[in-house]
């Protein structure tokens, strides 16, 4: 884990986002099920494994899916959350600039009269 995601416990890890998605697609496909997937089936036929072969690259394609919809709303909302602080610094920038003006201008004002 990185030193970001140490810090702020804000950013999930690949595993958090990979599981958060797959658990309502296909619980088989989770990562703590993944080491027990051929024990699991072991005595499965044929048509059985084709069929949850199947049934995995429907999931796969599923998650797919869902994570470039997660990840789009990820994007916006940072992307809408750095806009909202710029504007926030900015407008603090221009209120402290004002103040410096007036304090400079009062400045001039006593040392003219």
């Amino acid at each position: 884990m990185s030193q970001t995601q140490k810090s702020s416990g804000t950013i999930p890890t690949g595993k958090q986002i990979y599981d958060g998605i797959m658990k309502n697609i296909e619980p088989d496909l989770l990562s703590d099920n993944l080491s027990k997937i051929k024990e699991q089936h072991a005595g499965e036929t044929e048509e059985e494994h084709k069929e949850r072969m199947e049934r995995y690259k429907v999931a796969f394609a599923k998650y797919d899916e869902l994570y470039v919809q997660w990840l789009t709303r990820v994007k916006t909302a940072v992307k809408e959350k750095r806009e909202e602080a710029r504007k926030k610094a900015e407008i603090m920038s221009d209120t402290e600039d004002e103040v410096i003006l007036q304090n400079i201008e009062s400045s001039f004002s006593e040392s003219s009269t």
